[in-house]
């Protein structure tokens, strides 16, 4: 049970300190892409510098972080 806890702190904290400011939660979400992006590319095997890509991740990024509902209303543990 102490390790179920100490997941939903570290969840908790994780989500409050991100939320605080909108470019935190778009770095994380862009990050998140990039890195899905960067396996599928490297499973592949076409991995190459493509600024478009770089572009087209971060975009999915903004996207994805009006999706989600950080910062908008408090993230409570269940």
């Amino acid at each position: 049970m102490k390790a179920i806890q100490s997941l939903r702190f570290l969840r908790s904290e994780f989500f409050n300190r991100i939320s605080k400011n909108r470019i935190h939660r778009i770095l994380v979400c862009t990050l998140v892409i990039g890195s899905v992006w960067m396996m599928a590319e490297a499973i592949s095997g076409s991995v190459s510098v493509n600024l478009w890509h770089d572009a087209l991740c971060l975009a999915l990024g903004i996207f994805a972080e009006r999706l989600i509902p950080w910062g908008k209303q408090d993230v409570t543990t269940v």
